[in-house]
């Protein structure tokens, strides 16, 4: 459905708001409980395989793309790279594991879930890029956006942290080495992307971005 159809307040405003008004914190947990339950009968409805993931060849790989579009970023690149080993150390140090695949939204995020508090009604919308894929994508998606939140600092981090822990309750049981695949490559993110892109803003954004990323920084 549309956005203008649906009504309800989307997660991404809830957040900012949740340090000043706890009923938006209570209403994202809520939501997030929803969005895993609803995003984990779509995977199941529509499994179609496996297929097996090659964990630190991706991430890598994300890691290179993001050093070709990012200047001055070495310095946390090797952040997301200890991480990276960190993570694999937690799936038992192996390089590959098989995951699902399924219908996935392919843009899971907090901007694209509406949240109607009188009603307990949550809105999915923006299904652009859905396609089959292996379904990490949509939980990456989720768990990416939440991380990245934590540089917010108007966003309180134990928002942030019960947020995600609602997401994978609603979600349900999934194999250890996807959960730590997802937070893995979502916690480095945070490093090669958001703070490499912080170390540009004011190139970008003008003299106010550049403030902000020094405050974020």
């Amino acid at each position: 459905i549309v956005w203008e159809d649906a009504g309800g307040t989307p997660l991404i405003n809830a957040a900012k708001w949740s340090r000043w008004r706890s009923s938006m914190a209570k209403a994202g947990a809520e939501a997030l409980i929803k969005a895993g339950n609803w995003l984990r009968s779509v995977h199941e409805a529509s499994q179609q395989g496996m297929e097996v993931i090659e964990a630190r060849n991706l991430i890598q790989r994300a890691i290179g793309i993001s050093r070709q579009k990012q200047r001055n970023g070495g310095h946390y690149e090797n952040i997301a790279s200890k991480i990276l080993q960190e993570g694999l150390t937690q799936m038992g140090n192996t390089n590959t594991f098989k995951v699902s695949l399924g219908l996935t939204h392919g843009d899971f995020c907090l901007s694209n879930l509406l949240w109607k508090t009188s009603e307990k009604q949550l809105a999915v919308i923006d299904f652009e890029l859905s396609a089959l894929r292996p379904i990490y994508f949509d939980l990456f998606a989720l768990v990416a956006d939440l991380r990245a939140m934590l540089l917010n600092p108007i966003i309180p981090k134990s928002v942030v942290q019960k947020w995600e822990e609602s997401f994978w309750q609603g979600y349900g049981p999934a194999p250890k080495e996807i959960i730590a695949f997802v937070k893995t490559l979502a916690l480095a993110r945070v490093f090669y992307y958001h703070f490499s892109r912080l170390l540009t803003r004011g190139q970008r954004k003008g003299f106010i971005g550049g403030m902000n990323a020094r405050l974020y920084r």
